[in-house]
């Protein structure tokens, strides 16, 4: 595609004019499946959307507050110096991580148990 080859474009206009179709396909799908189309909307409520709302952020704000534990370690500041304190829950970082860390714990249980409520009524 680089070097603007007749075939390269044709392949990589038909791969893009591919994943449109396949991507309005999967839109539609379930709304055309009418008697799916609730059990579908409740498993994603219960499954993927819950994880995705609840267990994501939490499990980003672990890596962000590691990633920026790591990079004060490397410049020698810790994490305890009057500079960075500030910006941790409790001005602790070891209490910042745990609560993270909890609510995430808690996100996955939530999700768990809403995914378990969906399968016993489902089946």
């Amino acid at each position: 595609v680089e070097l603007k080859l007749p075939w390269a474009i044709n392949s990589a206009s038909r791969a893009k004019r591919a994943i449109r179709i396949g991507l309005v396909a999967l839109t539609l799908a379930p709304t055309l499946a009418d008697d799916y189309y609730e059990d579908f909307k409740s498993f994603e409520a219960a499954g993927p959307h819950c994880i995705v709302e609840l267990f994501f952020p939490a499990l980003f704000a672990v890596v962000a507050v590691s990633l920026q534990e790591r990079s004060l370690r490397s410049r020698g500041e810790p994490a305890s110096s009057d500079s960075s304190h500030k910006r941790y829950l409790f001005n602790s970082f070891s209490i910042h991580v745990g609560m993270t860390g909890m609510l995430a714990v808690a996100g996955v249980l939530f999700c768990y148990r809403n995914l378990q409520r969906w399968i016993e009524k489902t089946f």
